[in-house]
């Protein structure tokens, strides 16, 4: 997604872990805020690791959703 237009001083970076980092100076503003976004999901659900594709079973990512965000009740016994 392109947005320099909108904020000119805009960086992206990439850590040394693959990490991509999108940095939005706003000077008129008195808060900062972070989001972290992942390529995982209902669309996302292979990704690769140690030259091995891993599929994660549809339902995961939503699970994290829901784990991150504090509700631990709904966390199962296990996952497969």
């Amino acid at each position: 997604m392109q947005m320099n237009k909108h904020f000119p001083a805009e960086r992206h970076i990439v850590l040394a872990n693959g990490l991509r980092v999108h940095l939005v100076p706003r000077p008129d503003f008195h808060q900062m805020a972070a989001n972290l976004t992942v390529d995982f999901g209902g669309r996302d659900d292979t990704f690769y690791w140690k030259n091995q594709t891993i599929t994660q079973p549809l339902g995961v990512a939503h699970f994290w959703n829901i784990a991150y965000l504090g509700n631990l009740t709904m966390m199962p016994s296990k996952i497969k």
